[in-house]
């Protein structure tokens, strides 16, 4: 096998160099109120993030057939081809980290972008499991963090770990001229957290903002100027770097496979934790099945779906 042909990029008649065939064996799914990757609007579909190595290119190394890699995949059916450079191993006990990977990507993407300072202040509003895991790596860089929730908060939405700062509405509006913020991080969706913003934008006036993209349309009557939180990591969203072409070696930059590696040494190196939230496991599920099971869940939390491998004949 040298070159396989794949259907879920861009160009219809691009080539994935040093491919790796893969049978999804686990996915994740979210019905939180604050998750970025799904919501009332996406198709209940979910994100592959683990899988079984069927075949790969004869170029691949230190991968072997059968064995279970990590990646972040949004291609719906049982197989993918993916480039080599998009695989990751996770040791097999730390399934919770794993089902972070998309949320770990999107962090790295996020810490990157706003290059914290050591003791600079920032707030993270809305606890999710992105804005948790930023908290952490927000930590880790020497930054001063601080997490507002919501004081009734479900006890279904992510737990801010022990050492964070938090904070609730009553605390960030007596907040004084000595707690201000250099930089404010806004993750929620609750409508109740959209005043609050407005408030803190107009007490930390020299403060940088960021939302996402699809909230802005909430914060229309504001003359305030946003910087928008990546979903996704350079490298993911890059048609080159998804086939696998090699950039040179002096060209260096923390893109999507030096994030995530990193962040999986931190993991490794337990400086990561992932107890903020349980991780509910489903199955295992036929791939036929999928979208009948999502559609059946009640409970609110992040699900990891174990796939069943279909039977060939």
């Amino acid at each position: 096998m040298s070159f396989i042909q794949i259907e879920n990029l861009e160009d219809p008649n691009s080539q994935i160099i040093d491919p790796v065939l893969i049978s999804h064996k686990f996915g994740i799914y979210s019905n939180l109120l604050d998750d970025p990757f799904f919501g009332p609007s996406v198709d209940k579909r979910p994100i592959f993030c683990g899988g079984i190595v069927q075949d790969f290119n004869r170029n691949v190394y230190n991968i072997k057939k059968g064995q279970i890699v990590s990646y972040i995949s949004m291609e719906f059916k049982p197989r993918t081809t993916l480039s080599s450079n998009l695989l990751f191993h996770v040791s097999d006990d730390d399934i919770k980290c794993m089902a972070t990977l998309p949320y770990a990507s999107s962090a790295m993407a996020i810490l990157r972008l706003i290059a914290p300072q050591i003791n600079e202040k920032i707030l993270l509003m809305g606890t999710t499991i992105t804005s948790i895991l930023l908290a952490q790596l927000l930590g880790i860089s020497g930054a001063k963090v601080t997490i507002h929730c919501q004081e009734n908060s479900s006890t279904e939405r992510p737990q801010i770990p022990q050492g964070i700062k938090k904070v609730n509405i009553k605390e960030l509006s007596a907040n004084t001229p000595n707690q201000k913020f250099s930089k404010i991080l806004f993750f929620s969706r609750n409508e109740k957290d959209f005043d609050t913003l407005k408030d803190l934008i107009a007490s930390n006036q020299e403060a940088t903002v960021y939302i996402y993209r699809e909230m802005e349309k909430h914060f229309r009557d504001l003359d305030v100027l946003f910087n928008f939180l990546p979903l996704s990591d350079v490298g993911f969203t890059d048609l080159n770097y998804q086939r696998g072409i090699k950039y040179p070696y002096s060209y260096v930059r923390w893109d999507y496979k030096r994030n995530l590696d990193y962040f999986l040494h931190l993991s490794a190196q337990k400086e990561i934790s992932f107890d903020f939230f349980d991780l509910i496991e489903l199955g295992p599920v036929d791939f036929r099945d999928i979208k009948r099971e999502l559609d059946s869940l009640i409970r609110e939390g992040l699900y990891l779906l174990s796939i069943e491998q279909a039977k060939h004949h």
